[in-house]
């Protein structure tokens, strides 16, 4: 059941979402653009609590992919998203909204830094191995 049941939750938790939040883009309607940036939001916290092992801890349990497809359906279908968001999320965010956004900046800082030393290694090789090739074949 398991990777159909995480296929059947990638669907109903991005599809419908997806088309959704288009169409709102696309009617140029502000209420419906707050409803799903709510629901990406609320759908984005889930997510990195899943990826940190709650997925992992959870799963085993008797229809858990059932109740998380269920969570999905209310989340995007009934409002959800918006409920959650505003009851439990934005107080959190609001509250720690410097820190957070004082992490993001190292992390772009010390990212931007990798990426550079990455990128700069990498075409130091690729130079090397290319003079290598180059001097075998003459």
């Amino acid at each position: 059941m398991g990777f159909w049941a995480q296929l059947t939750c990638n669907f109903v938790g991005f599809g419908y979402p997806c088309i959704a939040s288009f169409a709102a883009v696309q009617a140029r309607d502000p209420e419906a653009h707050t409803q799903w940036l709510m629901y990406w939001i609320v759908l984005s916290v889930l997510m990195v609590f899943e990826m940190f092992g709650l997925e992992a801890l959870m799963s085993w349990l008797p229809f858990y992919y059932e109740a998380k497809i269920m969570l999905i359906i209310w989340l995007s279908t009934f409002r959800g998203g918006e409920v959650l968001y505003t009851k439990l999320f934005a107080p959190y965010l609001i509250r720690w909204e410097r820190d957070i956004d004082e992490r993001i900046g190292e992390v772009q800082v010390h990212g931007a830094k990798y990426v550079r030393r990455a990128s700069s290694n990498s075409l130091k090789y690729v130079r090397s191995k290319s003079m290598e090739v180059i001097e075998r074949v003459q």
